[in-house]
């Protein structure tokens, strides 16, 4: 062997101790690996950006899940969260890619809780692979009723060395160094809703603001309540019915008021190639305006458009500078006058016609709940032109990104394969069907897969209740399925069974307004024996009831301990508002549901029943007469409420209690004694849910605003329970709701408030 040789021999060796101690060190993290669901998306998508120098990637952002990325034009998409560690990083309010270097991108985030708005911006040097915080000193409303509005941060498109973004009450801030130090230019106070730089005229940006007429959404808020009143559920500010347009003609350093106007809000702007002093400006229920640079001009551009309409979004045909559009966002799914309400000016705005009536045969590959055009053309957020292709189009909306080959006549879902965005309540392992899980959510019937979690099909829609919370699989009977449905616009709910096929919808219970189906759970010991847990007013009939007869008649349980109460959960906003809500405006909106109910599995009557800011309520007697536990840590802090329990199948008198801030708690003896099982230390985690196989405990945990805890997925095996992290970082801050152990595979199955379904495989 001659010495190049052992050079080459030591080099490999070492390269495979290298290798041996890397796969060492990640085995950890390998043990069980993470997958994402395919359930075909079904959140709001509320903005994208296109790489222009490779037209194949476009990045888009979402209210709830983060980021999405596509390197091939929309045929899949794959979140690109790494590095988003606390509760707002995944409700983006703006994304900006600099064109000259398209790795560098920015990313500004945030949400309110506690009467506070928050907001951090994030920047990734390699195409959002990672992201690193710049600043947290600008606030942005990344879920609130503005986020579907223009971009709040743009870079200079003459030096990629000047960024400038506008926040929601911190003033307009610029940095030039690219994006990395930041500091403040002005308007504090001011609800900006884009910033945007001329493309064509060196140093020119325009900025708009949102008066306090859409800073709250009139479908989540009381009419007769004053502005100031409503304003403080979305813990903003009156800032007056008076809309602004800045301009700045030193690249951000100083600004002036262009344009004010009583009770609009401005939501985008765009300038043209062909003539350089024009704007076309979107003002939301107020409609298409030119503006003009120069002198200030500013005048109507609706011939041809629907009036009393919301405009979020106007664009110009880059390629011809000549061609405009918009998109008119439709009250509701059901407008069938113009199913995709996109609207093409070929005369720099002087008039517009609808782009095309499209019926189902010019939909293609869409998921196969988007039944009729007009659902695909619902809440239009933004249409753009393709930077590749002239004829090319792309709209975003609320379930994902849309794209046409010839101008907008014909447009291809892609299934939106990867973008999930969805917003889940709960899960559900079939407990006699192997491979077979439910999962409840937002906006949309029961979700089923028959593969482990792998992909998931839509349900039948019941007609009158579009929406599902909780679900039961029965054990009795195989194939029985119950499950608590919602009409959110009209505020009721209601109970409906069926089989595992969803073909026969019967509706078994209807409650009255405003009421809640929070859990629902199979008596082991009763053939047609189920029980309900209604959220809601107690005088309404919020509480306990039980049916012994496959759901067909109800009767409440009286509950004598809770008589004093007035709503169920007893602090209904500070639960379902402020602390485990999604939204902060919009209560009961994915709190994460069938947790606060209990049937003993070992001792027949013997029945759990959770109240989050008081405890558990045990029952011995199938809900006669019932005691509180005690020793757990109710409100030891103001935010440490109950958030779930849970007997253990397996194990006799073991039950579990999860709390916000306080972890996981275990008693071994009915619920009589209680002792902490994680964390070990005085950290706080957001135990969301937990489930039980016989050879090891999962559990998942929430990162929350009014409670410091990471997003994590923990395992412990039986007899130590020495609880291991699982958790993949590369999925973000991600808000887990509920998880299911299928215990053939021991396949995890997750759900979360905004990145929908998860699988988590175990690696032998």
């Amino acid at each position: 062997m001659n010495h190049i040789q052992f050079k080459c021999l030591l080099f490999s060796l070492l390269l495979l101790m290298f290798s041996s101690c890397k796969q060492t060190n990640e085995s950890k993290s390998l043990y069980y690996t993470f997958h994402q669901s395919h359930t075909g998306g079904g959140g709001y998508i509320t903005g994208f950006i296109q790489n222009a120098i490779n037209p194949d990637i476009f990045y888009a952002r979402c209210d709830v899940a983060g980021v999405f990325k596509t390197v091939n034009h929309g045929v899949s998409w794959e979140t690109v969260n790494n590095g988003m560690t606390e509760w707002h990083h995944h409700s983006v309010r703006s994304i900006a890619i600099d064109q000259k270097n398209p790795e560098i991108l920015f990313r500004c985030s945030g949400d309110a809780r506690e009467g506070k708005i928050f907001g951090t911006i994030h920047r990734s040097t390699n195409g959002g692979k990672d992201w690193q915080i710049v600043t947290d000193k600008l606030d942005f409303y990344g879920n609130g009723p503005t986020r579907m509005l223009g971009e709040l941060i743009e870079v200079d498109p003459f030096n990629s060395n000047n960024v400038v973004s506008g926040s929601y009450s911190q003033g307009i801030w610029s940095s030039n160094d690219g994006g990395v130090n930041w500091k403040y230019c002005g308007l504090k106070g001011e609800r900006f809703s884009f910033v945007k730089f001329h493309p064509y005229k060196k140093g020119i940006i325009l900025a708009g603001t949102v008066s306090d007429n859409n800073a709250i959404d009139a479908h989540y808020t009381d009419k007769n309540q004053s502005i100031a009143d409503r304003m403080k559920e979305y813990h903003d500010f009156e800032r007056g019915t008076v809309g602004k347009l800045y301009l700045s003609e030193n690249a951000g350093v100083t600004w002036k008021k262009a344009v004010e106007r009583e009770g609009f809000s401005f939501s985008d702007a765009s300038f043209l190639k062909n003539e350089l002093d024009k704007v076309i400006i979107a003002a939301l229920d107020s409609g298409i305006f030119s503006y003009y640079l120069a002198t200030n001009n500013f005048q109507k551009s609706m011939n041809g458009l629907p009036d009393r309409m919301p405009y979020y979004t106007v664009t110009t045909n880059q390629h011809n500078g000549q061609t405009l559009y918009t998109a008119a966002a439709t009250p509701n799914e059901i407008d069938q006058t113009i199913p995709i309400p996109i609207f093409v000016s070929n005369d720099l705005g002087k008039s517009w016609n609808v782009l095309a009536q499209h019926t189902m045969e010019n939909l293609k590959n869409y998921p196969e709940y988007v039944a009729y055009p007009a659902f695909a053309g619902w809440a239009i957020s933004k249409v753009k032109v393709d930077e590749g292709n002239t004829n090319g189009l792309i709209y975003s909306n609320w379930y994902g990104v849309a794209f046409s080959n010839d101008k907008g006549k014909n447009w291809d879902g892609k299934f939106f394969n990867g973008m999930e965005t969805s917003c889940l309540e709960s899960i559900v392992s079939d407990p006699e069907i192997p491979g077979k899980t439910y999962f409840t959510l937002c906006d949309h019937p029961p979700f089923v897969s028959n593969n482990n979690g792998k992909t998931y099909h839509a349900t039948t829609r019941n007609q009158n209740y579009y929406a599902s919370t909780c679900l039961v699989a029965s054990k009795h009977q195989p194939g029985v399925i119950i499950y608590g449905a919602l009409n959110g616009n009209e505020r009721k709910s209601a109970i409906i069974k069926t089989d595992t096929t969803f073909n026969e919808l019967h509706l078994m219970k209807e409650l009255g307004t405003d009421l809640f189906v929070q859990a629902l759970r199979e008596d082991p010991f009763v053939a047609g024996g189920f029980w309900a847990y209604f959220d809601g007013e107690i005088e309404s009939g919020a509480g306990l009831y039980n049916s012994n007869d496959w759901g067909e008649t109800w009767s409440k349980i009286n509950i004598d301990l809770i008589s004093d109460f007035q709503t169920l959960p007893r602090e209904q906003h500070l639960v379902d508002a402020e602390i485990l809500s999604i939204a902060v405006y919009q209560e009961k909106n994915i709190c994460g549901t069938n947790k606060l109910l209990e049937i003993d599995p070992f001792v027949k009557d013997r029945i759990y029943f959770a109240e989050p800011s008081t405890g558990i309520f045990i029952s011995k007697d199938g809900g006669v007469t019932w005691s509180l536990s005690k020793g757990l840590p109710v409100k030891k802090s103001a935010y440490s409420i109950l958030t779930a329990i849970k007997a253990d199948p397996y194990r006799k008198g073991w039950i579990y209690a999860s709390f916000v801030k306080e972890g996981l708690w275990l008693s071994k003896d009915f619920g009589t004694k209680w002792s902490k099982l994680c964390p070990s230390n005085n950290n706080s985690l957001n135990v969301s849910d937990m489930d039980i196989d016989k050879d090891f405990l999962a559990i998942c945990c929430e990162p929350l605003g009014l409670s410091n805890g990471k997003s994590e997925v923990f395992v412990a095996g039986f007899p130590k329970l020495n609880f291991e992290s699982i958790t993949d970082p590369k999925l973000g801050s991600i808000r887990w709701k509920s998880i299911s152990i299928d215990h053939q595979t021991k396949t995890i199955n997750l759900a979360s408030a905004g990145n929908g379904s998860f699988y988590a495989v175990l690696q032998h």
